[in-house]
């Protein structure tokens, strides 16, 4: 079985990368943000991780402590700055993925 690429985020990040092929995301509030990546870290088929990071900079210790521990999944924090855009949005995708994302 092969491991899984999933984003986790907000709306448009995980649209955005749903846009370039990433076929599971999660879009979700802060607030559910921790429990839903505990559940993915569960996970045996989870090979990368693409989280928001606004998301992961409001994490317990706990979780920030597992993450460092962590080999696999990969766990990589993206994000878009206040008023982000497109073209922003573009460059994440191509730093996170390596994939480039045309107009």
């Amino acid at each position: 079985m092969m491991d899984k690429i999933v984003v986790l985020g907000g709306r448009d990040v995980v649209l955005g990368f749903q846009l370039v092929g990433v076929s599971e995301g999660y879009p979700v509030q802060q607030e559910e943000a921790e429990q839903k990546l505990s559940g993915l870290l569960d996970r045996p088929d989870m090979g990368i991780i693409i989280l928001e990071d606004a998301y992961a900079q409001k994490f317990s210790l706990k979780m920030k402590r597992r993450l460092e521990l962590l080999s696999k999944p990969v766990v990589v924090e993206v994000g878009l700055r206040a008023g982000g855009s497109a073209g922003s949005l573009q460059a994440i995708i191509k730093r996170a993925i390596g994939i480039t994302l045309e107009k």
